[in-house]
């Protein structure tokens, strides 16, 4: 069995804590920044602990985060295109089509 101080262990916690340093002092950095949004296709219940996980942290760094729900009768072009359309968005915020939640 491994040692607390064997090298081969992951450090995992002060790896997160690290990087959830430098991400909260690039965000603060900043004059403007975008939003985090996560993208559910379909309805998987195992990602809806991710995008809690997700909103978590975002609102632990304040980072703007939305969430999208799209079905899971999409196309990958149509996909596509919404992200394109969302990428686009110079206000950051969705249009119409891409913020109803249900497609």
């Amino acid at each position: 069995m491994a040692k607390d101080n064997d090298p081969r262990l992951l450090r995992g916690a002060a790896v997160r804590q690290r990087i959830l340093d430098e991400a909260a002092q690039y965000i603060a950095s900043q004059s403007s920044i975008g939003k985090l949004v996560s993208i559910s296709i379909g309805e998987v219940a195992e990602v809806a602990v991710y995008v809690r996980n997700q909103a978590r942290v975002a609102h632990q760094l304040k980072l703007p985060f939305d969430q999208e729900f799209w079905g899971s009768d999409v196309t990958q072009e149509e996909c596509k295109a919404r992200l394109h359309e969302m990428n686009d968005d110079p206000s950051g915020g969705h249009s119409a089509k891409a913020g109803s939640g249900s497609y």
